[in-house]
Parts: structure tokens; C-alpha cells; sequence
């Protein structure tokens, strides 16, 4: 009881010190309470990462991995300019934000100089103008830093942003604007107002990623006993240190020569039994940090007798609830039905990395042809969906396209979502089916569009197609030198090099086999783990 009296008084203490501060600098008041508890390090200082749900919550028990991503990102922040962070929900876009303010906070950046909204809580421009406004002009010595959160909730955010930058008031300011729908933070909607070349994305996870963040962290905290724990192999320290510098100085990008890939992939195979199976848990748990963390944990601490490996199925719900109701945002405004954006996710289910029409997906779906198009666009635009195109043997775009999930934690939370079985459930079924074929097809696709998209101007649908023409190739990869390389998933215990579709005008092949490294005609077979485990992605990819 003495305790719940004392969090009450912290409050009331909190809002009379942020009552203050609005007065002493003559500051509108718009919803004093909403601001000072999004803001609590202008009481706290900064310790006020004690009692952030984000980063507590992050420094749980169960967190196995940090997954360390602000410094790449850090080191682009200069003020007079604003940065977009795009990426799907629960990507880690707002703990992003939140271990920003804690390093400026360490760093002695005085906590007033911070300023931090999240839009999952509804306000107009108007209200969106005075509290920034508001906080601009309050008098300091320092740069200060705006963090607007999950933006796509307010229609016309863009509006305010231009008349504070083209007024003056962000010279000495760096602003910081995440969001889950891809078409509303585009760089184009803010022309000439320092935002050009700083749009990053931030999506679940490469391969890559996953094992260099896995054994940084066993290295740093835990010790080499708790990883072999999870992955049933004995990984020696000096095992696990050899790797970790290997990775720290070896990478592959699919500009190289194909042969000097090959030597890379020969290199680091003397490691592909425990790469394999962290391969295994990747296949498991997609790139989203909550996941890999929430399996890892109960993958660790698992009761034998019990059913607690997996992840737990509120992950999976809210992966799907998240995806259909992005879809249906447009500026803020609701306008758009989660209902249909659920039919066009359970009508292409079992279509993923087939060649599609939007007439066929209509049909099945109940609904015009126009009305689906819009959709695939929103759940494209909102990270649900990834969409290829299709060339013909004269090398021009086709009406034909691809499908897939931008993530296979996506696609297992839509498909048990569809099924109406649990996630896990839904995962082990397509893994232990032949279908393992396509979810690995897919986990190629979202850490090869990784690689070298570059908002606006290079989106991944101009560098990488599929063949589908009297035979079909899985992806087309376009080179900065203009030539295709053919990567086709073989993953298969044998690989038959003899039928692998062979085009005319492409010279260079990778085929991602399970586990066999070989050369063949025109390029290479190669392990995708290994393959993945390498491949290094852009720098404008945190």
C-alpha cells in the first residue's frame, strides 16, 4: 500500500516539475501529462532508464541478445538535418530511440534538449506545430534532438516538420522520424531540407547479423556454455573466437567476382556444423530481435517435461495484428478496412514465390481487382509483403510478380493467423514439409534487398527480378555494372547442376544448396547459411 502511495506522489511530484518548466519558458500547454511521462528523463536525468518499459524491458533476464545497431546510425546525426528510420512494427525502432537518449544523456547532453513523442497516441498538426515549436524555443547552449515516433499516425506531419525547418528553428537540431509505412517517409515529401541521403532502414535481422550479434554478446556476458546449451554442440572458446574474427574481417557483396566469393565460402567451412545450426534456429525465429530473444530464452531454460520451447504465441499475434491494421492507415486517417487487408494476407498464403496476377489473388479474396492492387500496395508500403518482378529472355519487365513475406516471422504469424493454429505450431509444420524449400527462398530474398537499396532512388524491385520465361530462374540480381547474376535455392541434400536453368546472356550462376560447396559451369554451388553468413548488407540498413 505505502509503495502505490509513493508511485502516486512520484507522479503528481513529476507533472508539477513539468508544469514548471512549461511556465518558465512560456510554453503552450498540449496534454502536460502525455508529454511528461513520454519524456521522463527531464525529471529523472538519466537514470530514467530504470523505469522505460523500452529499455528495461531490454535489459530483462530474457534478452539474451543486445543486438547492438545505434552506433552505425549514430554516427550519421548532425544537426540542421532530419533522418528517417523506416522499418516494420516491433522491429525496435522506438528502443532505437530510447538507447539514443540514454547514450546523449551519459554523454552530458542536458536532458531538456531532448524531446521525444511516440504517434501510437493520436494528436493534430496543430498540436503536433505547439509542442515542437514550444520546445524549439527554449534558450540553450546546446544542439537539441526531436524524436518523433511511429509518425504515420498523424496526417500532414510532413507540413510541420518544412515550416519549423524553412522558419530557422532546426539549425541547431537534429530530427529523428521513424515510421512502419514505407510511403509516408519518403524523402521527396521534404525537398531540400537536409533529409536527402538520410533515409535508413531498420528491418528484422540478417543471417549475418544474427550470429555476429549472437557470439559478440556470448563472448562479452555469458561464456561459451550457454550458447552450446542451445545449440547441442560443443563450441570450443577458441572456436568461437576464430569465427567472430573471421566475420569482424571477411564479408562477400555480389558485385566481387564470383570466385573470390567461392574462396570465402571454402575459407569459413570448416565451421559449418555449428553454422548450420544456428542456421536452424534463424529458420525458426526470422530476423526480429523479440523473437531470436524469446526463443533463445526458452530454448535455454526449457523444462523437459514441459511444452515451453518455441516462442511465445503473443509474438505471432502481434506480428499479424500490427501488419493488417498498418495496411489500412493512410495519413493518419483509418480510411482503409484491417478486414480486407486479412483477406489479401490468407489469399496468398500458399502462393509465396509463385508467379501471381491480382486477378487471381481477387477472385479467391472476394474482391475487385483495383481494390486488391491497393492493398498489395499498403502491405507492401507497411513491411508485410516483399514483391519481384518478372523479365523475359529479352531482359523486359513483365506483368508477372512475385510474392513473398518480408520476413518468415511474418509469414509464420500471418499463416497461423490463416490456419488458426498457434505460431510455433504453424512454423514447425511448414519446416518439417517441403515447403522448408520456400521459406528459405524467401529468408534469401529479404537479406539479399538488404544489400544496396538506397531510399528513393534504388529500391530493391529495380535490382532484383526473377526469370519467367519457358523455364524460371528464383531471383535475378542486377550488378552495379548493369549484368544479371541467376541465384536459384536448391535446398536439397543433392543438387543436379545439369538441370539448373541456364539463360542466354547471363554468364554467372549461384545455386544455395543445404550443404553442398562445389563449383559447376558458370558459377558455383554453395550452402546458403554460409552464404547468408557472409553476404554483407548497405550501410543505409542498420
Amino acid at each position: 500500500m505505502l509503495y502505490k502511495k509513493s508511485q502516486i506522489y512520484i507522479v503528481h511530484h513529476i507533472k508539477y516539475i513539468i508544469l514548471y518548466i512549461f511556465k518558465l519558458y512560456n510554453i503552450t500547454m498540449v496534454n502536460i501529462e502525455k508529454i511528461s511521462i513520454m519524456n521522463p528523463w527531464w525529471s529523472k536525468g538519466k537514470n530514467f532508464w530504470y523505469a522505460d518499459i523500452d529499455i528495461s524491458t531490454f535489459n530483462d533476464k530474457q534478452t539474451f541478445i543486445e543486438f547492438e545497431r545505434l552506433n552505425a546510425f549514430y554516427k550519421k546525426l548532425k544537426p540542421n538535418n532530419i533522418f528517417l528510420i523506416k522499418g516494420p512494427r516491433r522491429v525496435g525502432k522506438t528502443l532505437l530511440l530510447k538507447l539514443l537518449i540514454k547514450r546523449l544523456l551519459d554523454e552530458g547532453l542536458p536532458p531538456l534538449n531532448i524531446f521525444y513523442f511516440s504517434f501510437d497516441s493520436m494528436i493534430t498538426k496543430k498540436e503536433l506545430y505547439n509542442m515542437l515549436k514550444d520546445f524549439l524555443i527554449r534558450p540553450t547552449q546546446n544542439q537539441k534532438y526531436i524524436l518523433l515516433d511511429e509518425v504515420q499516425s498523424v496526417d500532414g506531419w510532413e507540413e510541420i516538420v518544412k515550416i519549423l525547418y524553412d522558419s530557422g528553428m532546426l539549425t541547431s537540431s537534429v530530427v529523428v522520424v521513424t515510421g512502419s509505412i514505407s510511403h509516408l517517409l519518403k524523402s521527396e515529401m521534404l525537398p531540400g531540407r537536409g533529409v536527402e541521403g538520410n533515409t535508413v532502414f531498420l528491418r528484422p535481422l540478417s543471417f549475418r547479423d544474427f550470429v555476429i550479434g549472437l557470439i559478440s554478446d556470448v563472448k562479452s556476458h555469458y561464456g561459451v556454455n550457454r550458447v552450446n546449451k542451445i545449440l547441442g554442440y560443443e563450441f570450443s572458446d577458441q572456436e568461437m573466437e576464430n569465427l567472430y574474427t573471421y566475420l569482424e574481417g571477411n564479408s562477400i557483396n555480389l558485385e566481387e567476382n564470383l570466385k573470390d566469393i567461392y574462396k570465402k565460402m571454402q575459407e569459413i567451412m570448416p565451421y559449418s556444423i555449428p553454422i548450420l545450426k544456428l542456421f536452424d534456429i534463424y529458420l525458426n525465429t526470422g530476423g526480429y530481435p523479440i523473437s531470436i530473444n524469446d526463443y533463445l530464452y526458452h530454448s535455454y531454460y526449457r523444462n523437459k517435461e514441459e511444452d515451453t520451447f518455441g516462442i511465445s504465441n503473443f509474438i505471432y499475434e502481434e506480428i499479424y495484428n500490427y501488419a493488417k491494421q498498418d495496411a489500412a492507415i493512410i495519413g493518419g486517417n483509418s480510411k482503409g478496412d484491417p478486414n480486407k487487408a486479412s483477406r489479401i494476407i490468407e489469399g496468398v498464403i500458399n502462393k509465396v514465390g509463385m508467379a501471381i496476377s491480382y486477378s487471381s489473388i481477387a477472385k479467391k479474396a472476394s474482391m475487385n481487382t483495383s481494390t486488391v492492387i491497393n492493398y498489395f500496395d499498403r502491405l507492401q508500403n507497411s513491411f508485410v509483403f516483399s514483391l519481384i518482378y518478372g523479365i523475359n529472355k529479352s531482359f523486359i519487365d513483365m506483368e508477372k510478380r512475385k510474392i513473398y513475406f518480408s520476413d518468415i516471422l511474418m509469414h509464420y504469424a500471418c499463416g497461423a493467423a490463416s490456419s488458426g493454429t498457434s505460431g510455433y505450431t504453424y512454423t514447425i509444420n511448414m519446416l518439417n514439409s517441403s515447403s522448408v524449400g520456400t521459406i528459405v527462398e524467401e529468408l534469401v530474398l529479404s537479406n539479399l534487398i538488404k544489400t544496396k537499396e538506397k531510399d528513393p532512388m534504388r529500391t530493391y524491385e529495380k535490382f532484383i527480378k526473377f526469370y519467367n520465361d519457358n523455364g524460371e530462374i528464383d531471383f535475378l540480381y542486377k550488378t552495379d555494372r548493369g549484368n544479371y547474376i541467376g541465384i536459384e535455392v536448391k535446398y536439397k541434400n543433392s543438387v543436379q547442376s545439369s538441370k539448373i536453368k541456364k539463360i542466354k546472356g547471363i554468364s554467372d550462376y549461384l545455386i544455395l544448396s543445404k550443404d553442398i560447396l562445389e563449383p559447376i559451369d558458370n558459377g558455383f554451388i554453395i550452402p546458403v547459411s554460409l552464404f547468408l553468413l557472409l553476404l554483407k548488407k548497405s550501410e543505409y540498413d542498420l
